[in-house]
């Protein structure tokens, strides 16, 4: 019965971790897509300099 619990436990913390990383990989994939119009900050950041 122990070796029964020990399975599903390993069980459990693989499919966590997988969930885990798969929510991770989106959140930075939106990321991604969210900075993907970056020359509007580099314009900022000169007008900036500029000043």
């Amino acid at each position: 019965m122990d070796i029964l619990f020990q399975i599903l436990l390993e069980v459990s913390k693989t499919i966590v971790r997988e969930i885990v990383v798969f929510g991770f990989k989106k959140v930075t994939s939106k990321k991604q897509k969210k900075t993907t119009p970056k020359p509007a900050k580099r314009g900022r950041s000169s007008k900036k300099r500029k000043n």
